[in-house]
C-alpha cells in the first residue's frame, strides 16, 4: 500500500511537469517530483509505523490490565475461600478471624460486598441454640463497645459438653452482627459521611436467623428479610431506614423491640410476628402498606407519633392480651 501511494504521488507530480520549456529545467523538475514522491512515501511509511506502534502499545496496555485484573480477582477469590473456610472452624477465634478477613475484603473490593454480606448472613442463619440467659433483655452492648463476657458456669448442653461453646459462639455471632451494622450506617454521630459505609444497595436475608441484642440503629437497608427470625435480648432499629420491603413475618422478639423514628419506605410485613416484651414504634413512618395481621403483642405497645401514609392492617392482631377480631385499618 505504501508503494502504491509512492507510485501515485510520483506519477501525479511527473504529470504536473510542463512539457514545454527548457529541457534542463524539465529534467530538474522531474528529479524534484521523484524526490517529493519518495518523501511522501516515506512520510506515509512513518505514519503507518507510528499507527502500528500505537496499536501495539494499546494492546500491550490492555493485556497488562487484563493480567493485573485476573491476578487481583484470583487473589480476592483465594482470600474469600480461605476466610469462608475459617468460618467452618470449630474454634471461635478462627471463626472470628474469618469474619474480620471477610469484612476487610468487602471494604477493599466494592464489587464483592453483596456476596460477602450474603456469606455473613448465611452464617447467622445457621442453626444455633442460645444459652438460657440470652432470652433476658440486656443493655445495648453493641453500641457500648461490645458485650461483657459471661462468667463461666458449670452448666452443660444436651451432649454433656460445657456451655462455654455456646458462649463463644455468641461472641462470634455478635461480631457478625456488628460488622453488618458498622457498614450500614451512612453517617457518623456527628452527621458526617461515614467512611465505612458500604452503600445503599446492600440487601440482607436473615430469615430464620437467631439474632442476639441486635443493634441496627440508624442503619440504611435496601431490602431486609427477617422472616421467622428469632430475636433474643433487645432488638433496636431506632432511626433505621428501609428503602425496600421490610419482612418480619412470624418473627419472634423475646426482648424489647424499638423502631422509634424508623422509616419504612416500602411495604412492612409483621404478619404473625410475636412480641414478648415492649414494642416501641414511636415516630415511625410507614410510607407503604403496613401488615400486622395476626401479630401478638404481649407487652406494652407504643405507636405515639407514628405515621401511616399507606394502609395499616391489624386483622386478628392481639395487643397485651386483648384480641381484635374484626378488621382494623389506618390511613
Amino acid at each position: 500500500m505504501v508503494g502504491a501511494v509512492t507510485w501515485a504521488a510520483v506519477t501525479w507530480l511527473q504529470g504536473s511537469v510542463p512539457v514545454m520549456g527548457d529541457g534542463v529545467q524539465r529534467a530538474q523538475l522531474r528529479v524534484e517530483s521523484i524526490r517529493t514522491g519518495l518523501t511522501i512515501g516515506a512520510a506515509v511509511t512513518a505514519a503507518f509505523a507510528l499507527l502500528l506502534a500505537f496499536r501495539r502499545q494499546q494492546l500491550a496496555e490492555r493485556t497488562q490490565q487484563a493480567t493485573e485484573y485476573d491476578a487481583g480477582e484470583k487473589r480476592v477469590t483465594e482470600l474469600y475461600v480461605k476466610a469462608a473456610e475459617q468460618l467452618g472452624s470449630d474454634k471461635a477465634p478462627v471463626r472470628l478471624a474469618g469474619l474480620y478477613a471477610l469484612e476487610r475484603l468487602a471494604h477493599d473490593n466494592p464489587t464483592h460486598r453483596q456476596s460477602i454480606v450474603e456469606v455473613i448472613c448465611a452464617y447467622l442463619r445457621m442453626p444455633y441454640t442460645p444459652t438460657t440467659d440470652e432470652f433476658a433483655p440486656e443493655p445495648d452492648e453493641q453500641s457500648a463497645g461490645g458485650p461483657a463476657l459471661a462468667e463461666p458456669t458449670a452448666s452443660t448442653g444436651d451432649s454433656g459438653k460445657p456451655a462455654v461453646d455456646s458462649r463463644e459462639e455468641r461472641q462470634v455471632r455478635l461480631a457478625a452482627q456488628r460488622i453488618l451494622a458498622r457498614h450500614l450506617r451512612p453517617t457518623t454521630p456527628e452527621g458526617e459521611t461515614h467512611p465505612l459505609y458500604w452503600g445503599p444497595e446492600v440487601t440482607l436475608d436473615l430469615s430464620e436467623a437467631v439474632l442476639t441484642d441486635l443493634n441496627f440503629t440508624y442503619c440504611h437497608l435496601h431490602k431486609a428479610t427477617f422472616t421467622k427470625a428469632h430475636f433474643t435480648g433487645a432488638a433496636r432499629f431506632d432511626g433505621a431506614m428501609f428503602n425496600g420491603a421490610a419482612r418480619f413475618n412470624k418473627a419472634i422478639f423475646n426482648g424489647a423491640v424499638r423502631f422509634n423514628g424508623a422509616r419504612l419506605n416500602g411495604t412492612a410485613w409483621f404478619n404473625g410476628a410475636k412480641f414478648d416484651g415492649e414494642a416501641w414504634f414511636g415516630g415511625a413512618k410507614f410510607e407503604g402498606t403496613a401488615w400486622f395481621n395476626g401479630a401478638k403483642f404481649d407487652g406494652e405497645v407504643w405507636f405515639g407519633g407514628a405515621k401511616f401514609d399507606g394502609t395499616a392492617h391489624f386483622d386478628g392482631a392481639t395487643l397485651a392480651g386483648t384480641a381484635y377480631d374484626g378488621p382494623a385499618r389506618a390511613k
